[in-house]
């Protein structure tokens, strides 16, 4: 009897072959244990269609867990939930751009983990990046740096890190939901930004989006769609606004000011400027990994002390 054959099969039936009509890439479908984190490093290569795309500051891939759906149920209504600066708003509109004719995307910020099912998307980011991205939209300080954020994180206290006993601020509402999210992983699908956002891992929820769904996305529309919602995209953009109200609206770039009043409410009038952001918000281009630079050393230690237990559940120690 082939023993040998019959465990190397073994071994390759939590992976699923998803061939996008030329996307030619293994989507592994995992299930997190207490032992490892809930995401893993994506070693392939990607496929020939995807292999121009410059980097972007990402220096890995994750791999995008599939869930399968209950037998014999097709999503018929897809939503994307999550935290705010997540990549929810990127991966609502490839969606949405994508789903064959019949099917309904929706995005909203709904966090009530125990109630979402296979349908339900939720993607999850470095926390310390979704923090990053979240104090410089709360502070109009897109272009602060480390010591400038610093500053005005000092400043404005309870709303930037808050405390843990009422739960103020950004730092503990944040984990606590993804904590929560963690308890429920098996309800719903989870997808980490490193592995879809940006030029270098894009390519990959073309082949996840065909085997989640059962969908035949084609590469060519895929990369249409992404011409469209990409990070690229929306971060030049978001250049040329910031150019346009240097010019005509300085005084909305001003650091500190309340984002009612700053870059983050021109974003959401960008029409009005002659530039229409669809995503409405961005900062640091979407990257990974900036919190490296958003944060100052002392900062990083507090944060790190507070993040690193849901950091190693999702990601893994090195990360």
């Amino acid at each position: 009897m082939p023993w040998k054959a019959i465990g190397v099969a073994v071994l390759l039936l939590p992976y699923m072959f998803a061939d996008a009509n030329g996307a030619d890439v293994w989507i592994g479908a995992r299930h997190s244990s207490a032992q490892q984190p809930l995401f893993a490093r994506n070693t392939r290569e990607a496929p020939m269609w995807a292999r121009s795309a410059a980097g972007d500051g990402n220096d890995i891939c994750l791999e995008l867990p599939l869930r399968p759906v209950t037998p014999g149920k097709t999503c018929r209504v897809i939503r994307v939930r999550g935290w705010g600066s997540s990549g929810s708003t990127y991966l609502h509109n490839m969606l949405l751009d994508l789903a064959p004719k019949g099917v309904k995307v929706g995005k909203d910020h709904t966090l009530e983990a125990a109630t979402w099912d296979a349908c339900t998307v939720v993607p999850v980011r470095d926390f310390r990046d979704i923090l990053c991205s979240a104090i410089k939209r709360l502070l109009n300080c897109f272009n602060c740096t480390a010591g400038e954020v610093e500053q005005l994180i000092v400043e404005r206290y309870d709303e930037t890190m808050g405390a843990e006993v009422d739960k103020s601020g950004l730092v503990y509402p944040m984990r606590d939901f993804f904590e929560l999210m963690f308890a429920h992983k098996d309800k719903f699908v989870s997808l980490p930004y490193e592995g879809f956002a940006g030029s270098t891992c894009s390519w990959q929820l073309l082949a996840w989006m065909n085997a989640q769904f059962g969908w035949r996305v084609s590469p060519a529309a895929f990369m249409y769609a992404e011409r469209r919602h990409s990070l690229e995209t929306t971060a030049n953009k978001l250049r040329d606004l910031q150019s346009k109200l240097l010019k005509d609206r300085p005084e909305l770039l001003k650091h500190g000011v309340s984002r009612k009043e700053g870059l983050f409410k021109a974003i959401r009038d960008s029409k009005k400027f002659g530039v229409g952001i669809r995503a409405h918000h961005i900062s640091n281009n979407g990257q990974s990994g900036v919190w490296r630079r958003c944060f100052t050393p002392s900062r990083l230690g507090m944060l790190h002390q507070e993040l690193r237990p849901l950091l190693t559940k999702f990601y893994g120690q090195a990360w």
